[in-house]
């Protein structure tokens, strides 16, 4: 068995104080006998046995008011444990990477991670999980008065925590729509599961119903409609960007051709038409030269100019080879008195 911490503060303690001496002991035996990630493998006989003591299991989760949750019907999770002998676990450590792995074979690394304990990527993912800060935290807390949103009843700071309302083990991020104030009570009723999961539960077990819960459910389905408006902009967003792609890249040589063009019609695919010619084209000198010659040539200059081509159809034909025609003057007549 590894060394651990002891706090030297326990019987400063209100409520470990008002707990009965027997009650005292198996607080102890618990932070003792736990594994490392700080679930203990429920044993009253061996409890009883080492200890001289009887104990109702009923009533001693109830004493442990939160600080101990059900995870299986056979083990029993001390919530802080883990934060209090580690502070926050990194996979840079290589004794934290042992805690994480018996965490997650315990199903809690969802829950280590909307608590803050967990601040490094995840080894099976290989993403990073967005961590609440404590100015976040303590943002949810002013926003919810301080109040448990699922008894709705105000708490000391140290009775409460952040929940997700989806758990990140089911989707849940920790976007501000997904966070909400509970205390520690509420907190490991409701434990891994969807408010929907937790209605259920509640009526399974024939639980004290929590009468902030349709509220819960209310602020849930307002954030998801939330969520949807922000996934539509995003995929706008994501579509002009695309958009953005297929439009082809300029070239200086181009802008060249186009400025000096007469007809400045259909850019983007004089653009397409100048990428399929390049290569065969003549130094982007004598292009120039050539369209300021056919610029003064009849065709180009009568009728307002309507006989120029497209520049797509001028870069496509090759006209810049074409042959230009001096357009014939009228000799000049020379009257005599």
């Amino acid at each position: 068995m590894s060394k651990r911490f002891t706090d030297t503060e326990l019987f400063e303690n209100k409520w470990f104080r008002k707990l009965p001496i027997k009650y005292k002991c198996l607080w102890h035996y618990l932070c003792g006998k736990c594994d490392g990630s700080g679930v203990w493998k429920v044993d009253f006989d061996l409890a009883e046995f080492l200890l001289g003591e009887h104990f109702d299991e009923n009533e001693a989760f109830s004493k442990f008011e939160g600080r101990v949750r059900r995870i299986t019907e056979d083990k029993w999770w001390i919530v802080d444990f883990i934060k209090f002998q580690y502070g926050c676990l990194s996979l840079a450590s290589k004794p934290h990477k042992y805690v994480m792995k018996i965490a997650e074979s315990h199903g809690l690394m969802g829950e280590l991670e909307s608590m803050g304990v967990v601040v490094s990527q995840s080894e099976h993912k290989g993403t990073v999980r967005k961590r609440v800060t404590e100015k976040v935290r303590l943002q949810v807390y002013s926003d919810d008065c301080y109040k448990c949103q699922y008894c709705l009843e105000h708490k000391d700071h140290a009775e409460l925590v952040i929940d997700h309302i989806i758990p990140v083990s089911k989707g849940g991020d920790s976007s501000r729509g997904n966070l909400i104030t509970a205390c520690v009570k509420c907190n490991s009723i409701k434990w891994d599961n969807t408010p929907e999961e937790l209605m259920s539960k509640i009526e399974r077990e024939n639980l004290v119903p929590l009468i902030g819960l349709p509220t819960v459910l209310h602020r849930l389905s307002k954030g998801l409609d939330t969520l949807k408006e922000k996934d539509k902009e995003k995929d706008k967003e994501k579509d002009k960007e695309k958009d953005k792609e297929k439009e082809p890249k300029t070239d200086p040589d181009f802008e060249q051709f186009y400025k000096a063009y007469p007809k400045k019609k259909a850019k983007v695919d004089a653009l397409k038409a100048w990428k399929q010619v390049k290569g065969m084209t003549p130094p982007i000198a004598d292009i120039v030269a050539a369209v300021e010659a056919q610029k003064k040539t009849e065709d180009w200059r009568k009728d307002g100019g309507q006989f120029i081509p497209l520049p797509a159809t001028w870069l496509r034909g090759g006209r810049w080879d074409d042959e230009i025609q001096q357009t014939k003057t009228a000799p000049e007549k020379h009257y005599f008195n």
